[in-house]
């Protein structure tokens, strides 16, 4: 599965509600109003010493770096972007199925069919990539319409937001 619509990080709204900027970068003057809530948490603070601190993503390994530290997130979705290249390229590499997820244009499902896509997923990721996006409901008439018969078509949450 090739998700292609994740150039942004996602607008997770536990996040700035619990500081997680603050707490992940900045000063240290930044975290203070944080304090009582880490003071709070002995248990779970020292876990987090002792694990090494800010986590790594070990799924994504960066060459010549290892796993990526999840402060790097946001600057690395700022300079990745899946062209309809790489999805051709992905195509003559793997003979397996490709599912494509992160459709909401008819368009977009008509060029991935005719990529190669075994599968398409209507999805909006819960609408936290981009505010305002369409409902997967919304967008599903027009995709089923547009390749209906070609593919199989999927649809995960976001049928408001998420």
């Amino acid at each position: 599965m090739i998700t292609v619509d994740t150039a942004v990080a996602g607008m997770r709204e536990r996040d700035p509600r619990n500081g997680m900027k603050e707490l992940l970068s900045g000063s240290i003057f930044s975290k203070i109003p944080y304090l009582p809530q880490i003071l709070s948490r002995p248990r779970w603070s020292a876990s987090f010493v002792l694990d090494g601190g800010v986590p790594k993503l070990e799924n994504i390994v960066v060459y010549g770096q290892g796993p990526m530290p999840l402060i790097d997130v946001t600057a690395s979705l700022g300079k990745s972007a899946v062209t309809w290249t790489d999805l051709r390229w992905i195509r003559e590499s793997w003979k397996g199925p490709i599912i494509i997820k992160g459709v909401l244009i008819a368009d977009d499902a008509r060029r991935a069919v005719d990529e190669g896509a075994s599968a398409i997923v209507v999805s909006n990721h819960g609408a936290r990539q981009l505010d305002c996006v369409l409902p997967t409901i919304r967008a599903l008439p027009e995709i089923v319409a547009a390749v209906g018969g070609k593919t199989e078509i999927l649809m995960d949450g976001g049928i408001r937001r998420g």
